[in-house]
């Protein structure tokens, strides 16, 4: 609730306008909690992470595609030393010494890898390479099916650091019962180092390329950033002094540059506006202000000039007071509207009849619209409760009720009703007075705009009155919209959304 006695109204002959949206002129505060996160990070980032992501697709696509050439160049190796033997052993007896020679220089290669060959013949051995039974036991090979005849051998790591690639096919003797099983098996010893020398370079490669990716972005992105930075310092450099000057736009990438001179020229206009209003707001104070207290010295000073009687003195302090409620009424004016738009202000909830409370406005103004030979009346009277700030809303329907009286002829009238439409409440405020010319109604809302008179002359009031209106809608989530027929009236209608108490 606004600690200040809400019965100071504006007189400035407020008029239709359209719904009411001003841009909210309010910033928070960047602290180390709420910044956002760095866009050159965040970019190097995923550019590093996509990298990687690529290298490590490819690089572990060549890994598998060595190891598989390593394994198909293997697999041939074993079945071209078993093809050899099966013709010989078809007649072992006669082919013995060639299948035993045969075996042997397996064993007598010098060349790497070294093949190892056993000869089975139901299940035991009658010929073998010199040393396989030491490293390559019978029962460490697969068995085989009768009928099939596998292509590709099995990897069987035998010792830490000792790995072979093994292989088991039949092969026909010369009688019907007579079946031998031939065993390869290939040294992979060679091709293992090789593959860990292969992958040890590939992780060297990988972790230099991705720190060569980050640096490489860093300076890339940094570089890219660098007039967007420029700008930033020169926003950051810009005091009281210089705050009117136009923002420099340095020379910015194709991407960017669209966005920064967006920017750049909502800053210039928003800035532009707000000190032109700053000088209005300026003028029009020191002219409301200097009026009361040129009128208080000049009362004063003729006082002071001579002697005066009892009731000479009472006159001029009637006088002063009248100029002191004056003063007082812009300075609660002013305040009310600074409170009223500032973002962060609490509005005090409360569930009301909102037609009880617009009966006792109509009370409030009755005399005076008598007075005027003006007729007020509330339309409606069904009981319609709400859940509003009070204050605030009595505040705002007083503004309009007020303006509506002090621009209606003698024989015109003012008329209040309340309606409900979904979740909005619609409150309208309509008279029979001079109206407004359609030119002036898009500003009608602004600080300090005031209709000028038919006779040139600017309107009485400050011109705050309907500003309050629009920042009080703005605190309940509301809006106002104002329509006017120049010579027949004006409408101003108030829509505030239901708010739940929390």
């Amino acid at each position: 609730m606004l600690p200040l006695p809400f019965n100071a109204v504006d007189e400035s002959g407020g008029k239709p306008q359209s719904e009411s949206k001003t841009p909210y002129a309010g910033s928070a505060a960047v602290t180390a909690k709420n910044r956002p996160p760095s866009l050159v990070t965040g970019v190097i980032g995923w550019s590093v992470s996509l990298i990687f992501v690529l290298l490590f697709t490819a690089s572990f696509f060549l890994y598998w595609s060595l190891t598989r050439a390593f394994e198909l160049g293997d697999n041939e190796v074993l079945l071209e030393r078993i093809q050899v033997l099966r013709p010989l052993i078809r007649d072992l007896e006669v082919n013995r010494g060639l299948v035993k020679r045969e075996i042997e220089t397996e064993s007598q290669a010098i060349e790497s890898p070294q093949v190892y060959l056993r000869i089975l013949d139901k299940g035991k051995t009658i010929l073998e390479t010199h040393g396989m039974a030491a490293h390559l036991p019978v029962n460490v090979f697969p068995g085989v099916v009768p009928g099939t005849q596998p292509s590709r051998g099995v990897r069987l790591e035998v010792s830490p650091g000792r790995v072979f690639r093994v292989m088991a096919k039949t092969a026909n003797g010369s009688g019907a019962d007579e079946h031998y099983v031939i065993q390869a098996a290939l040294d992979l010893t060679q091709d293992e180092k090789v593959l860990n020398h292969f992958r040890y370079r590939l992780f060297k490669a990988l972790t230099v390329v991705c720190l060569f990716s980050v640096l490489v972005g860093y300076l890339i992105t940094k570089r890219a950033m660098r007039p967007i930075e420029e700008m930033s310092e020169y926003i950051g450099r810009i005091e009281d002094s210089t705050v009117g000057q136009l923002i420099p736009l340095p020379e910015l990438p194709a991407e960017v540059a669209g966005l920064a001179n967006s920017i750049k020229d909502i800053l210039d206009r928003r800035v532009q506006d707000c000190l032109s209003l700053l000088s209005r707001f300026s003028a029009d104070v020191v002219h409301e202000v200097r009026t009361p207290l040129t009128n208080l010295r000049s009362a004063t000073e003729i006082a002071l000039s001579k002697p005066r009687t009892a009731a000479e003195y009472r006159k001029l302090l009637a006088s002063n007071l009248e100029e002191f409620e004056s003063l007082s009424a812009i300075i609660h004016k002013l305040l009310a509207l600074a409170l009223a738009e500032r973002a962060q202000a609490a509005i005090d909830l409360e569930e009301f009849d909102i037609v009880s409370e617009l009966r006792s406005v109509v009370y409030s103004y009755n005399r005076s619209a008598i007075h005027n030979d003006i007729s007020i009346a509330l339309a409606s009277h069904e009981t319609l409760t709400v859940q509003l700030d009070r204050v605030l809303f009595r505040h705002a329907v007083s503004n309009l009720v007020s303006n509506a009286v002090a621009n209606t002829p003698a024989g015109g009238s003012v008329t209040l009703t309340a309606t409900e439409q979904g979740s909005t409440v619609c409150v309208k405020v309509s008279d029979t007075g001079v109206g407004i010319a359609p030119e002036h109604l898009p500003h009608i809302f602004d600080r300090f705009y005031r209709v000028p008179r038919k006779d040139g002359r600017a309107a009485e009031g400050l011109g705050l009155g309907l500003s309050i209106v629009k920042a009080i809608m703005d605190l309940h989530g509301g809006s106002a919209a104002i329509v006017s027929d120049p010579g027949h009236g004006t409408s101003v209608t108030l829509f505030f959304r239901q708010i739940t108490k929390p």
